[in-house]
């Protein structure tokens, strides 16, 4: 038993000594973009609209909709068509006008001119009554398509998302985007943590949230806006719960407008919540367990950003194993 302490002991001190080397990478970038900020909402604004510049989310849009594709009037429509066409095609299963329709939520004519415009562009080839991506779809694919660089590639372990400091080195989806913002702004002092929205066919995407002073903060690093009422006030969650639709406004340095003219992103806000909990089945199941035991409060569980870090919910794991096997084995012996 003392030479498996001694490893699970090493292991957590790997672990600790990769996650501080990497929170000092993503320090240094949060202390450049929030320096100069005079209070905490200035920072929070301005930390969330360095991650969206940082990773060049804007200039991938511009690509999207300039270079190659001048015909494309929406660079993020295009980039979820060439997302489900490219999927279909892995899974040997063509796309066609009808999936790209209902996967789009847009209707028939819509979705006829849009593959017309990425023929237009090169981006697709008809075969039949399929379509797929040409040589240059396909490169725009691996352009556009933002996945959150995993931590460890095991399957049994993705679940816990990617290293911040990944996501700043090889950008990442709108968890992974989040997650950076709330670790670099609590390198700076100020605690942040995910919302999470829901469209009307739950799927989801993340925001960060950041509470001062009783006043609520919503920002998404991944399209260079924040939220606010009518008014022009900051708002948060507890605001989007009561349904209503808010002002979006542009990020610091960022020129970005709002979402994408798409049914996708047509969020039901008084559905949202601090986790996704439908991104698989077993977390649909985990979550009617937990609504079960704990009711409506589960929606508001906020996770801590020390716990944004794979690192340390690896060694909390390996800790808390340790710990277990060794009650097992003194009981026992």
């Amino acid at each position: 038993m003392a030479e498996t302490n001694a490893l699970l002991a090493l292991l957590i001190g790997f672990l600790i000594l990769h996650f501080a080397r990497e929170r000092a990478q993503v320090k240094k970038f949060a202390r450049h973009a929030a320096s100069g900020a005079p209070d905490v909402p200035s920072a929070t604004l301005a930390l969330a609209g360095a991650v969206y510049r940082a990773l060049g989310l804007h200039d991938e849009a511009r690509q999207a909709s300039g270079t190659n594709s001048s015909h494309l009037a929406d660079a993020f429509e295009v980039k979820d068509a060439v997302r489900h066409i490219d999927i279909r095609g892995r899974r040997g299963m063509p796309a066609t006008p009808d999936s790209l329709a209902a996967k789009l939520g847009l209707g028939a004519s819509r979705a006829q001119k849009l593959i017309a415009n990425m023929e237009t562009a090169g981006l697709v080839q008809s075969i039949g009554p399929g379509i797929r991506l040409s040589n240059a779809g396909r490169q725009l694919a691996r352009q556009l398509m933002r996945v959150d660089p995993a931590f460890l590639n095991l399957p049994f372990l993705k679940i816990i998302g990617a290293s911040p400091a990944a996501v700043l080195k090889s950008g990442g989806c709108c968890s992974g985007l989040t997650r950076l913002a709330i670790t670099a702004l609590q390198t700076v002092g100020i605690r942040a943590s995910q919302i999470t929205l829901y469209n009307r066919d739950d799927c989801t995407h993340c925001l960060i949230e950041v509470v001062f002073e009783g006043t609520a903060i919503a920002a998404d690093p991944s399209y260079g806006i924040y939220y606010v009422d009518r008014r022009g006030r900051f708002i948060g969650m507890e605001h989007l719960r009561e349904g209503k639709k808010p002002t979006l406004r542009s990020l610091p340095g960022c020129k970005a407008t709002g979402y994408p003219d798409n049914p996708y992103y047509l969020f039901s806000f008084h559905k949202t919540r601090t986790a996704n909990w439908t991104g698989s089945t077993w977390r649909r199941v985990t979550y009617a367990c937990l609504r079960r035991l704990l009711g409506s409060r589960i929606d508001n569980v906020k996770v801590h950003p020390w716990f944004e870090w794979p690192q340390i919910i690896l060694a909390t794991a390996i800790a808390f194993f340790a710990f277990a096997a060794n009650g097992v084995w003194l009981l026992l012996s």
